[in-house]
């Protein structure tokens, strides 16, 4: 085999370097920048500031914003994460079956996945206001005693966004369990049937253990996604009521922009970066343990 030259090693570099620059100046600037002023009291607008050490760090746990949206972020992470995953594995092991429609109902489950995250928030609002389509419906039919003020309940608040951000990527993660099942060997159904197991054993013997990579990849999705979550809540309650349904991202956000703290903001979100990457570590690590190769 011959070697490869240096020339060939600057010629490769060459065509990875656009890719290279284009992922420093969105991904690592940006976050090189954010760690600076978080040891400073910028404020987003002025071109001087001052260092300030480790003030702004110090200050994070002591409000009670910040406090309230990490309580918030943590509770939409676990539910985020289990009941997505939940539901996503049972819709793929329902549109895995021979079903006459399988195809186009695929299509059909999938196609939230395709909306804008305001697009469904706008709908959603419409349908879950107080005056909206769900409760007239509900008065209409003699119902009611179901008529809920979704968005001045602060348990059902924070129920509608889980809802919504269920509904919306449960096609998404459907696809990806549906491609773990279709690598399993169909011989191995077989001689398990032939021995006389049950189907709930089935899944819990073959089925399960040999979609842990599945269940890797979509539990790392969901968990992250919940802990990031700040489009759907922000333009579908803004937080509201009494910041039931504010998160970390919305809190930093607020921090930034309105507020104009950019220095303290850049703090929080260095911190919250620290957690994500050790939160998503530590279930990576927890899961693949798991893993079974055929």
């Amino acid at each position: 085999m011959k070697k490869k030259k240096v020339w060939d090693y600057l010629w490769d570099m060459l065509f990875i370097l656009p890719a290279f620059v284009l992922f420093f100046a969105v991904i690592w600037y940006p976050l090189i920048k954010s760690i600076l002023y978080s040891f400073t009291n910028y404020d987003g607008m002025s071109k001087s500031f001052d260092f300030v050490g480790l003030t702004n760090y110090m200050k994070i746990f002591s409000s009670k914003y910040i406090k309230a949206g990490i309580g918030n972020t943590l509770k939409f992470a676990v539910v985020n994460c289990l009941l997505c995953n939940i539901f996503q594995l049972l819709l793929a092991l329902v549109l895995d079956k021979k079903l006459i429609l399988k195809r186009y109902l695929r299509v059909a489950f999938y196609v939230p996945v395709l909306l804008c995250t305001v697009v469904v928030s706008v709908v959603f609002g419409h349908i879950m206001q107080y005056n909206g389509i769900l409760n007239t419906f509900f008065r209409e039919a003699g119902l009611g005693k179901f008529v809920i003020d979704w968005f001045g309940n602060e348990t059902a608040a924070f129920i509608m966004v889980c809802v919504v951000n269920i509904w919306q990527w449960l096609g998404y993660g459907a696809i990806i369990y549906l491609g773990g099942l279709q690598t399993i060997p169909e011989n191995l159904y077989e001689a398990a049937k032939i021995d006389g197991a049950r189907p709930f054993q089935i899944f819990r013997k073959i089925t399960f253990p040999l979609l842990m990579p599945s269940v890797t990849i979509l539990t790392f999705l969901n968990l992250t996604g919940g802990l990031k979550l700040f489009d759907l809540p922000y333009t579908l309650t803004a937080g509201a009521p009494n910041d039931a349904t504010e998160t970390v991202s919305m809190v930093i956000y607020r921090m930034a922009f309105k507020e104009r703290k950019m220095g303290y903001a850049s703090a929080v979100s260095v911190i919250f970066l620290l957690v994500i990457a050790v939160v998503s570590i530590v279930q990576v690590v927890a899961t693949r343990k798991k893993e079974v190769e055929m």
